[in-house]
């Protein structure tokens, strides 16, 4: 009887130890919980969706377009203000994205969340309109994000890249992505929030 209570006491430990580890890497590493290939915290289909619906449109032979937002200092945000605060300001871009795609996107206009902080929005056709209008919507947001009673701002920015893609020109995923996140790069060296169009 002693040993059984000593083995469950054990397996009950082992259970809250995997349990807390889990906790740890979806803040640290920004897994955020997924129900049928879905983020709780961003209500978003996740990065294999969107790369299966990118796979379909090369296969197609179709044009479509790409953008891609994250925000500027995203971890330095989450260091001054706390991962709570994080999860808040990448739901708050989520949000923004959703209904500036749902007002000015075509119909099979797709959004997906990719990563940490990172959306990729699949357009079929090419749209500076939704970069422009995500900007300008999320400078208003921003500082109310960035607000602690120390009155200590601490400022994102929003970063995006709009690439189009030519039926034929594009091959795969991976070219679309590297195109993008060095564009990403290149619009992260300026001052605000700015996008860029290839």
């Amino acid at each position: 009887g002693t040993i059984n209570i000593f083995n469950i006491g054990l397996y009950f430990i082992v259970l809250m130890l995997f349990a807390f580890s889990v906790l740890l890497l979806i803040k640290f590493f920004g897994i955020g919980p997924l129900i049928n290939g879905i983020d709780q915290n961003v209500n978003l289909k996740t990065r294999n969706y969107a790369e299966k619906n990118m796979r379909k449109l090369i296969s197609s032979g179709r044009n479509f377009s790409v953008l891609m937002a994250e925000y500027r200092d995203f971890s330095e945000f989450n260091h001054e203000y706390g991962y709570e605060q994080g999860d808040k300001a990448v739901k708050d871009l989520a949000d923004e994205i959703k209904s500036i795609v749902s007002e000015f996107g075509e119909k099979a206009s797709s959004v997906f969340y990719y990563d940490e902080d990172r959306f990729v929005v699949v357009l079929p056709r090419d749209t500076e309109e939704i970069a422009k209008k995500l900007i300008e919507e999320m400078e208003i947001h921003i500082p109310i994000l960035c607000e602690d009673k120390n009155s200590n701002y601490y400022l994102l920015h929003i970063s995006c890249a709009v690439i189009s893609c030519e039926a034929g020109k594009v091959k795969n995923i991976g070219e679309i992505m590297q195109k993008g996140g060095k564009i990403i790069k290149d619009v992260k060296e300026k001052p605000g929030s700015s996008y860029l169009k290839v």
